[in-house]
């Protein structure tokens, strides 16, 4: 079991999109037969800043994920939506920077949607410290069962189990 299904799915369709933008660089530079730097090719430079600029943002984003869903305080809607947008606006991006060098309607909603983001995210990690929902014990839900060390069987302890620094050392 995840501990943290919604970020591991987030990450996982992400992590997609960075092979698919790393792959541009990859036939970019073979189309350009550049093996190191970007050659002073225009497209190449391109393609290299959209997945730059994806790798610079997506893993702080993702980390900040990752945290507000550790915490627990939110709704699963609230963590797809972040993930989700996140998503778009990166896709947004890769799609705005690939098209022109400019400034285009895609570049600016993914930069704005990404920073929008993350702002949310830093936000409900500090409003965590102060409305946190209360852990499965704490709301006197069961959690899963653990063993303790009074329920472990005593018959294979051995000749010195009534105690004493033999048997402590084997329970620890």
């Amino acid at each position: 079991m995840l501990l943290t299904p919604v970020t591991a799915l987030w990450a996982a369709i992400l992590g997609l999109l960075s092979l698919a933008l790393a792959g541009q660089v990859v036939r970019a530079r073979a189309s350009e037969k550049v093996i190191f730097g970007d050659g002073a090719s225009v497209l190449l430079q391109q393609r290299i800043r959209v997945h730059g600029n994806f790798v610079e943002y997506v893993p702080l984003a993702l980390l900040l994920l990752f945290l507000v869903e550790l915490n627990g305080a939110w709704p699963l809607w609230v963590l797809h939506g972040l993930g989700g947008s996140l998503a778009l606006g990166r896709l947004l991006h890769a799609f705005g920077l690939s098209t022109s060098t400019g400034t285009t309607p895609g570049r600016f909603l993914g930069t704005v949607l990404t920073w929008l983001v993350m702002l949310v995210e830093c936000v409900l990690l500090l409003f965590c410290r102060h409305h946190r929902r209360p852990r499965l014990s704490e709301r006197g839900e069961r959690g899963p069962p653990r063993a303790s060390p009074a329920s472990a069987p005593t018959s294979d302890r051995g000749p010195m189990s009534r105690g004493g620094r033999a048997a402590s050392r084997r329970r620890a």
